[in-house]
């Protein structure tokens, strides 16, 4: 037998270099990981803590909590594990595996306005923050119903380091139609200047709705109509809940209570998305069965078409129906949406009436 050809000494350095670096990214990775469990340790202690409503959480108690979420796979998981392609789903997997699903941001959000709204607004803003914990942050903060956002959203547009964050921002708060001039590349800090900042809070969002119900693409069920209009497809959300499941209604308004829509801001926890962990979440966030079983019943309502949305008459019936009473309507800060005054039901539609459109984007000089 002829003996093996030598590794020359060029070869052996190659080989000695490639073992040293994989041996480097594994322990930079194990090192990582035992970082990013420690964090979320911390967080989810601060998490598990029982509610005090009298007293908020500090800034440095929310720094941890933000900086776990930054890092939270939930985050990421519903991306990837929602997709068709399977070499992302497969990363989505791998990722799971190796840095399961903590859904920290959800435990702030349910913790209540109240609570986090003031250390995320001071995380967001200190520019002593790292970026990605500062956008953490803003994306949380965008998850509450307050009037404070449309001052957020004012400071990120005159700021140059966050300005081109603003199209983003207003997504996370309400959907915006793609025809806004909002989504027209370089205009949209200076729409925001010349159309929302400065506005009462009642009048940004009818000034958004106003173009976002007409628009085509519209998906039946928006989350953001049901966020502000209380409407599912064309009808009442609670009115259904009260029909359907009536013992779900009083933890639905107990959450909306606390400044958030629970489907709009908890919907990593739906099974739909498929993001693993999700039943945990629930159980943790949600310690009483009851509660937990409610949730799911929010979810499983929400995605169930109604019999009036049995046709794609449903649009036209939700425009009638804004166009009739938009100015009627009135933002009730105690239920977090519109309302009508002194209608328990919505009023008579009137044909009459007509929805101005949204203000044109100002053109440049």
């Amino acid at each position: 037998m002829e003996n093996a050809e030598p590794v020359s000494p060029g070869k052996r350095r190659i080989l000695r270099t490639a073992v040293l670096a994989a041996t480097v990214v594994v322990l930079a990775v194990l090192a990582w990981t035992l970082f990013a469990h420690r964090s979320f340790a911390a967080a989810e202690r601060l998490l598990s803590m029982p509610d005090s409503p009298s007293r908020p959480f500090t800034k440095e108690e929310m720094v941890i909590l933000v900086k776990a979420s930054a890092r939270d796979s939930s985050n990421v998981l519903r991306m990837r594990l929602g997709r068709d392609n399977t070499i992302t789903r497969a990363k989505g997997y791998a990722t799971g595996a190796l840095f399961p699903a903590r859904f920290i941001r959800e435990g702030i959000i349910h913790k209540g306005k109240d609570r986090v709204f003031e250390p995320l607004l001071a995380i967001a803003q200190d520019p002593a923050q790292p970026p990605d914990v500062a956008w953490e942050a803003l994306r949380i903060l965008m998850m509450f119903d307050d009037p404070r956002v449309i001052d957020i959203m004012a400071w990120a547009a005159s700021d140059p380091n966050w300005s081109q964050a603003l199209p983003v921002m207003m997504q996370l708060w309400l959907p915006i139609s793609f025809d806004s001039p909002l989504w027209q590349p370089g205009l949209e800090a200076q729409w925001f200047r010349a159309n929302i900042a400065g506005k009462e809070y009642q009048d940004v969002l009818l000034t958004l709705l106003d173009s976002y119900l007409r628009d085509p693409r519209l998906p039946p069920g928006d989350s953001g109509v049901l966020r502000f209009l209380g409407r599912h497809y064309d009808a009442g959300f609670e009115e259904q809940l009260a029909t359907i499941a009536p013992d779900t209604l009083a933890f639905y308004n107990r959450e909306v209570a606390k400044g958030y829509e629970p489907i709009w801001a908890l919907n990593n926890l739906d099974e739909r998305h498929h993001v693993p962990g999700a039943d945990r979440a629930i159980a943790s966030l949600l310690p009483d069965p009851n509660d937990q079983k409610a949730l799911t019943r929010i979810f499983n309502l929400y995605h169930t078409e109604p019999a009036s949305a049995s046709d794609e008459t449903w649009r036209s019936r939700l425009i009638e129906w804004y166009t009739a009473n938009r100015d009627k309507l009135r933002y009730d800060m105690g239920k977090h949406r519109f309302v009508l005054p002194g209608a328990e039901q919505p009023l008579a539609l009137e044909s009459s009436a007509v929805v101005p459109e949204i203000p044109s984007c100002p053109s440049l000089p």
